[in-house]
């Protein structure tokens, strides 16, 4: 069971800095860019993600502040860090890795 947590845990992770990655965005943002990403499927409970954010800003791959949002709401909006791009290229790399190796096996005869 705990491999299958960390599994996601780091696809969820790589999801969120690919997300911030283009700019500082609030949690609902994150939120609904990832629904979008599965198709309206929603990808993650609201609390499951601001525990992940506040998980990834303790690791140091975010930084947050205080900012308005579109609707004139005060929300915190995440930026990716120094680390948290170096992270971003080491989970990218070995996602990418792993998910053709994972193709290969499962595609062979």
């Amino acid at each position: 069971m705990d491999a299958r947590v960390d599994f996601l845990r780091g696809a969820t992770e790589l999801l969120i800095l690919r997300c911030v990655a283009g700019g500082p965005r609030h949690g609902s943002d994150i939120a609904a860019q990832l629904t979008e990403l599965f198709e309206g499927v929603p990808s993650a409970r609201v609390g499951s993600l601001y525990g992940r954010l506040r998980r990834m800003e303790r690791l140091g791959w975010l930084a947050s502040s205080y900012g308005v949002t579109e609707t004139n709401r005060m929300a915190r909006y995440y930026r990716i860090t120094p680390a948290g791009w170096k992270q971003l290229e080491t989970s990218a790399g070995e996602w990418s890795t792993f998910s053709g190796l994972l193709s290969g096996f499962l595609l062979a005869p």
